[in-house]
This record gives structure tokens, C-alpha cells and sequence, in this order.
């Protein structure tokens, strides 16, 4: 018998499915296990392998590694590494993961491979330890396994680089290759004249830089005293926010206002 279907009421979908708003995209990542770590935090020592503000790329196994404006950079591990027993970058293993980083100095680093940046961290982000295949604590967690990115939003940084020094209003934002994860701002210079060249670069525009603000004191805060090692804005931090802290002095005087002046620079994340 053959069963015929209404007129006009046989089922169609669309071939698309929408996942979510664009700016934090509903992507469900973990950071690589090869990762070195940065810093440890806490009373705990919870170890952090991306912090806060770090652009960031996907690796071959689809897991989050700093960008680094489509070209290899050299990634070093320390002695931390061997405590935490992170493991080494191995390319032919599974999600990259290798054997563990044993104290003296090999391995001193690894390559990371060539990716294109997606987004930003909007937040610290802690060693994987269920990609690490380090067993995790029954009753501690600092942060679930999955993590999330950011793609547009304005954002606030601290010049902390001399790569970082000449951005001015209306440049474009890349990963800076020599440190991968940091910002920098497209210079005409940094464009070769190879097609190439200029894909790698134009593919890892993530942003525009929309404000550069000399650091001064706020409100005379540099004067008021607060509870000493909270980082609160006060005397301790000469008025000025905490979390422009890693600011350096424009020791070249790039811009003009002095070789011990400081910046920030307002940037609008359009990835």
C-alpha cells in the first residue's frame, strides 16, 4: 500500500541550527593539556594556564590555546610543569597530550602550531586536569571543565608591552606572535607584501582600538589609605585601579608623554 502525504503539509527544516547570541558563543571548550602553567592562585595553589584577557585560538583537537596571528611560536615550560605533571605538546597523541614534563631542562619548550584567533578569555582559566589525566579532587573544583569565550565587547587593558606602545585610535587589533595570547596593533609595516602574508593577518583581526588613555590617579585616591595587600585603589596602588597593575613606563617615550608614563588602551572586540 503506499501512503501519500497530504498536499502542502510534508515536513521541511531549514538547514541551519541557531546556537546562540554572538558575543559569548555557546561553545562548550576545555584548555589544551599541554598547556604550561602561568601562575598558581590561592591558598590552594590552583595552577592557571590562560588568564584573563588572552586571545585565543582552538588547536587541532578543537581545545583552547593562546593565538598566535597564524604563525608557529615557541612556548616554554617550567618547573612548575613538572610539579603539576603537565603534559608535553606530542602532535600524534591524542588531544596533543604527551608524556609528563620532568624537572631539569628538557623539555625547555615546544612549538605551538600556526591558528587564527576567536575570541578573548574573559576570565582566568585553570589547568584541565580531566585532559591532563590527573584525577581531580572529590571535594574542590575551582572551575567546571568547560569553559567559554568572548568575541564582542569593549574591553579595557593595561599597555604592558613595548609592542603595544604606538596603538593609536582606530587600529586594528592582532595576537602578537612573539607573545602569543597578547595584543598588538596592525601597522602598515607589519603587513608583508606577499598575498600570503596579508591573509595570515587579516584572518586574525579580532578588534579595534577605540580609546589610548595616559594612567593617572582617580578622585585623589592616591591619597586615601586602604587595607594594605587588598589591591583596593588607593595609596598603595598611587590612585590608579588594580587591574591596570601590569602597565609598564613608556621607557622610549613613543608617545610622547614621558619615559615614565604609563597607558591603557580601550578596545572593541569585533571577532
Amino acid at each position: 500500500m503506499t501512503i501519500k502525504i497530504s498536499r502542502g503539509l510534508s515536513l521541511r527544516s531549514k538547514q541551519i541550527q541557531e546556537l546562540s547570541e554572538g558575543f559569548r558563543p555557546a561553545l562548550s571548550l576545555k584548555p589544551a593539556p599541554y598547556l604550561p602553567i602561568l601562575e598558581t592562585i590561592g591558598v590552594e595553589g590552583d595552577p592557571i594556564v590562560i588568564k584573563a584577557g588572552t586571545l585565543i585560538a582552538l588547536d587541532a583537537w578543537n581545545n583552547i590555546v593562546p593565538a598566535n596571528c597564524g604563525a608557529t611560536c615557541t612556548i616554554a615550560y617550567s618547573e612548575t610543569d613538572a610539579t603539576f605533571g603537565t603534559l608535553r605538546y606530542s602532535a600524534g597523541s591524542a588531544e596533543g597530550a604527551g608524556a609528563a614534563v620532568t624537572t631539569g631542562p628538557s623539555p625547555a619548550n615546544f612549538t605551538l602550531p600556526a591558528n587564527y584567533a576567536i575570541g578573548y578569555a574573559a576570565y582566568d582559566m585553570a589547568q584541565n586536569q580531566e585532559l591532563n589525566g590527573q584525577p581531580s579532587s572529590l571535594n574542590y573544583q575551582i572551575q567546571t571543565n568547560q569553559k567559554g569565550i568572548v568575541c564582542d565587547y569593549l574591553v579595557s587593558y593595561p599597555m604592558d608591552h613595548a609592542n603595544q606602545m604606538d596603538s593609536a585610535v582606530g587600529d586594528l587589533i592582532i595576537p602578537d606572535n612573539s607573545r602569543p595570547g597578547h595584543w598588538m596593533p596592525l601597522k602598515a609595516a607589519d603587513i608583508t607584501a606577499n598575498a600570503a602574508g596579508i591573509y595570515l593577518v587579516m584572518s586574525n583581526v579580532v578588534g579595534k582600538v577605540m580609546k589610548v588613555e595616559l594612567l593617572t590617579a582617580i578622585d585623589n585616591l592616591d591619597k586615601v589609605e586602604t587595607v594594605p595587600g587588598f589591591g583596593l585603589t588607593g595609596r598603595e596602588t598611587s590612585g590608579i585601579p588594580n587591574c591596570y597593575s601590569s602597565a609598564i613606563a613608556d621607557s622610549g617615550n613613543v608617545r610622547g608623554g614621558g619615559a615614565s608614563a604609563k597607558y591603557k588602551a580601550t578596545i572593541n572586540f569585533n571577532v
